[in-house]
């Protein structure tokens, strides 16, 4: 907890303060609970002050989801309105390559008559469906 106040190790000066807060309430609940055990403690004290430990615990779980949830609300919007990627001069080139390729191999191909005993070819068969 000294690690927390006094380096602050967040950016954020909310995210060190609520991580401050959940450092006190694990030590309260802590101390709470072995002093519980060591003291003979009425049930019914003892059960309101474990309702008191909930209320507690269930403050520090609030307080990090209303820190997180703006944060996780950000990130989401950011990710789906991100801008399409433009494809480069270089990425347009390497497919008209690859393409030119292609089509170089199937011209190739068309050069020589067929016999009567081959099989098609898989781009034979593929420029029949073009």
């Amino acid at each position: 907890m000294l690690y927390l106040i006094i380096i602050k190790p967040f950016e954020s000066m909310l995210n060190n303060v609520i991580s401050v807060y959940n450092e006190v309430i694990l030590l309260i609940s802590f101390v709470s609970i072995i002093l519980m055990n060591k003291l003979n403690i009425p049930e019914t004290k003892a059960s309101l002050w474990g309702w008191m430990l909930i209320a507690l615990i269930l403050s520090s779980l609030v307080s990090i989801w209303i820190v997180s949830i703006p944060d996780i609300i950000v990130a989401i919007r950011e990710y789906f309105n991100k801008p399409k990627k433009v494809a480069t001069k270089r990425e347009k080139s390497k497919k008209e390559k690859s393409s030119d390729k292609v089509n170089g191999l199937r011209a190739n191909l068309r050069q020589y008559p067929k016999k009567e005993g081959r099989k098609t070819t898989p781009t034979e068969v593929a420029d029949t469906k073009l």
